[in-house]
């Protein structure tokens, strides 16, 4: 425990002042100056650490107190303690955001939450925010010096012809980044600490006093477990930097030219690299690391075998959350807008029956889309490919995480080109297209069963990965509806109650995995009971 030097009382760290405080007597004192006695070497420092009995996960703090709640399970027992010695982290920063704060953030937040269960709302639970330093490595990425040549050509007009060049640039990459960060913990979700990674460089030297009243994480992730990751990203950031600089003089980067076609121009191609991508372009190296704490507020909702975290950022405030919803709120809200949309619908809108399947299919889609992605999402945080630090993590799953990543940047290309290529349809052909009363239908059921192959191959090969294997059954089942729509489309019956079929076995089809989804959601927005048990401290260097 600390103790005030003017009263003996316990001290603390003062968030509002930046000070270690008096819980007594209310006497200040800069951290910097406190006496805390607890280094055992120049590399060590003191600590009592504290292991939860049901998960493994430990918690260390240089005061000596009663810990009674787990912030990784939820589980309220007491936490065995023991003294020990840790690595002393170069860096901290402090908490600038007081725990008072954070709870009204969080208020703000939820306030949109509709559907939240009621216990994430109760004032008591938000009493549980927990302040707690987690380990971080500061990594230093370096380019070489010496420039690299490629092929670049640029196009410009020349009297009435565009003129092509193609010559070699002497490329040196940069970054904007001083240092890369990357969470040292396995308790703590790589996807998390990325999501409020917003910290500033205001750190200051690492003293123990900064850690009173609160909890540190300890660091059992080495660092080079996140070298392959540092460097692409550095290498992502380079090459992007570089297309921004090359597009402002109206160049670009061409990945496939020929050595030998460049020195029979008269070209020195001694240096020259070819890569069919940019940012191979550049080969970059990990110089150095160190240890560093940063604030983080914890909040831990546990329901039977599942948890959900509420993670703020201890200095900026950004909030990451995982909130839950109530199920049976949600499915009445829902089936009131349900009954009132089709009350308003029955009154100003007039359909024929083959539009009534085409409308069907399109709905039958957006939730087979809808139900893709959150397999997707489910797929990673159950392979944890999103979680380099994860014990769990496997890194022979290293190309699959950067397959999934490359889905999300060009995955909302797909749709806009295709919605932008109908318009462009319509815009030169519309007027030679008959309008009938299956026009609708056509344009509707036949793009939805294109889109919807498309959906289920990718949904299927995502749902094949998951420990719940009913979920492939959701996605055919969906996919099936469409199919059967265009079969109906395809033979184009005369009796009406074809297409009034069809749209039942589309809208049947999509309420079974709609509500399947609320399912799923609740499991993205959850997890299972962490185990912790058995792990290392990270003392591993970091290799180029």
């Amino acid at each position: 425990m600390f103790h005030c030097p003017n009263c003996g009382g316990q001290v603390i760290f003062d968030i509002p002042s930046q000070q270690m405080k008096c819980l007594y007597c209310g006497t200040l004192t800069p951290p910097q100056q406190y006496n805390v006695n607890n280094e055992v070497k120049e590399s060590t420092y003191e600590t009592n650490v504290y292991v939860c009995r049901n998960c493994g996960a430990e918690l260390t703090s240089p005061d000596e107190q009663m810990v009674s709640f787990c912030s990784y399970c939820g589980a309220e027992a007491v936490l065995a303690g023991k003294v020990t010695s840790e690595n002393k982290p170069q860096e901290l920063i402090p908490f600038r955001i007081s725990k008072q704060q954070c709870q009204n953030i969080y208020r703000d937040k939820i306030k949109k939450a509709l559907f939240l269960p009621k216990e994430l709302k109760d004032e008591q639970f938000l009493q549980q925010f927990r302040g707690i330093f987690i380990p971080f490595w500061s990594i230093k990425v370096d380019f070489p010096k010496g420039a690299t040549q490629t092929a670049y050509s640029d196009t410009h007009l020349h009297g009435n012809q565009y003129k092509h060049t193609t010559y070699l640039l002497n490329v040196q990459a940069y970054h904007n980044k001083s240092r890369f960060m990357r969470d040292g913990s396995s308790s703590l979700d790589d996807a998390i600490s990325d999501a409020i990674d917003d910290y500033s460089d205001k750190t200051v030297p690492f003293n123990s006093a900064y850690l009173a009243g609160f909890y540190a994480d300890r660091a059992d992730v080495p660092a080079e477990q996140y070298r392959m990751d540092v460097l692409d990203e550095a290498k992502e950031e380079a090459g992007d930097a570089l297309k921004a600089e090359l597009s402002r003089n109206n160049m670009h980067h061409l990945p496939k030219v020929s050595p030998s076609i460049l020195r029979k121009g008269g070209i020195d191609t001694t240096h020259f690299k070819v890569s069919p991508l940019l940012n191979d372009t550049f080969l970059p190296l990990c110089k150095d690391f160190y240890g560093r704490l940063l604030p983080v507020w914890f909040l831990t909702w546990r329901k039977k075998d599942r948890v959900s975290y509420v993670v703020m950022n201890g200095e900026t405030g950004t909030m990451y959350t995982e909130l839950p919803v109530e199920k049976k709120t949600y499915l009445l809200a829902a089936g009131i807008l349900a009954v009132v949309l089709f009350a308003v619908l029955s009154l100003f809108l007039t359909t024929v029956p083959p539009t009534t399947m085409g409308i069907s299919a399109l709905v039958a889609l957006i939730n087979l889309y809808l139900f893709k992605g959150e397999i997707q999402h489910l797929m990673e945080k159950e392979l944890h490919l999103r979680d380099i630090g994860s014990k769990e993590y496997d890194p022979k799953r290293d190309q699959l995480r950067k397959k999934v990543k490359k889905r999300y940047t060009l995955g909302i290309g797909v749709p806009v080109t295709a919605l932008v290529l109908i318009g462009l349809f319509f815009l030169y052909f519309g007027d030679e297209i008959e309008t009938t009363q299956y026009t609708f239908m056509n344009l509707t059921v036949f793009p939805a069963t294109i889109f919807a192959l498309i959906f289920v191959i990718r949904g299927s090969i995502d749902a094949a990965r998951l420990k719940e294997k009913s979920m492939l059954v959701w996605v055919i089942l969906n996919a099936a509806a469409i199919f059967a729509c265009t079969a109906i489309a395809v033979i184009r019956p005369v009796q009406d109650w074809w297409y009034y079929a069809g749209s039942a076995i589309c809208l049947a089809a999509t309420l079974i995995p709609a509500l399947k989804l609320i399912d799923i959601f609740n499991l993205m927005a959850t997890r299972p009971l962490p185990s912790f048990f058995g792990r290392e401290g990270a003392n591993h260097g970091l290799k180029d």
